[in-house]
């Protein structure tokens, strides 16, 4: 999950405040599962380097880890910190209006003495 919320500042640069999470699901032959959810929250900054097409980004902040079963455990971290960077294309390719981004990313985030990072592929709805 990408959230990103961001304001034209100069250029072809906006500031962005942004919230991501990503969840691990281990499943047994039982239907017993347990769930481990990390997040990042924080600003961030998205650059688009020839005005349109392709965006590359960075973002950093408060990071948190949950974990959720049905066999009785429920937990959450305490807060941490984290760094997540992702390059996209806009496939519609304009300058403004809506676009839609293919994408890769990658967060690192620390949370109570451990490392966890993540990557992932997506496809986001813009607006620009």
């Amino acid at each position: 999950m990408n959230l990103d919320f961001g304001w034209y500042i100069i250029g072809n640069s906006y500031i962005l405040l942004s919230v991501s999470g990503t969840g691990d699901r281990f499943e047994d032959n039982y239907g017993n599962y347990i769930q481990l959810n990390t997040y990042l929250l924080g600003p961030g900054i998205k650059y688009y380097p020839f005005g349109s097409g392709l965006s590359l980004g960075a973002c950093a902040g408060l990071s948190k880890a949950s974990v959720i079963s049905n066999i009785g455990v429920a937990a959450g971290s305490s807060a941490g910190y984290g760094l997540r960077l992702f390059a996209a294309y806009d496939l519609v390719n304009r300058y403004t209006g809506f676009g839609l981004d293919l994408g890769a990313d990658v967060a690192y985030k620390y949370i109570e003495g451990s490392y966890v990072s993540n990557a992932s592929l997506f496809l986001d709805l813009v607006w620009k």
